[in-house]
């Protein structure tokens, strides 16, 4: 519905309450080796919300992941 990739991993490192994680989430986790912080989300570097290889994912905070994302929609690169 989103486009986002979700997981059924009940017994995830850090387990969500419904039971699924999202898979580009949990790459970045597993890299970390900790859980997301809550000001911090995940970047898909080629906007393909389905590729979720680690080369293209970044960790950013979620006021500059906001702001790339206005300054796309704006015409920006």
């Amino acid at each position: 519905r989103d486009g986002y990739i979700r997981l059924y991993w009940p017994d995830y490192p850090w387990p969500r309450r419904s039971g699924y994680v999202l898979e580009h989430v949990a790459v970045m986790e597993l890299e970390l080796g900790r859980q997301m912080l809550h000001h911090e989300c995940v970047h898909h570097r080629d906007g393909d919300r389905q590729n979720n290889a680690l080369e293209n994912l970044e960790i950013m905070d979620r006021s500059s992941h906001a702001n790339h994302h206005n300054h796309v929609r704006r015409g920006g690169s």
